[in-house]
């Protein structure tokens, strides 16, 4: 794929994997206020900018097979169908 660009619509592999980066943040920095609670450790700012570039560079090597672009819509879903139809004997209609 030439010019990639996320759509919330899609279920491609890389469009997932983009809903994990404000997680992967929450999650390192309630790690590192934990450990500065709870230890001696400081509260070091490196291993959250680590955090984030792992994740982007795991987001990055994501297949995009199957993407849809922006604008192109959601999954194909069928219809619904619709609803079944009392059955009246006093309609006209016979039923087959």
């Amino acid at each position: 794929m030439d010019c990639y660009e996320k759509n919330r619509d899609c279920g491609c592999e890389r469009c997932s994997r983009r809903r994990l980066m404000g997680g992967a943040v929450l999650l390192t920095l309630g790690g590192l206020f934990l450990l500065n609670e709870f230890t001696h450790v400081g509260f070091q700012w490196p291993v959250l900018l680590i955090v984030i570039g792992v994740v982007m560079v795991w987001q990055h090597a994501a297949s995009t097979e199957g993407h849809l672009p922006p604008g192109a819509g959601g999954p194909q879903v069928p219809p619904p169908q619709p609803p079944p139809t009392s059955q009246n004997p006093d309609s006209q209609v016979p039923h087959v």
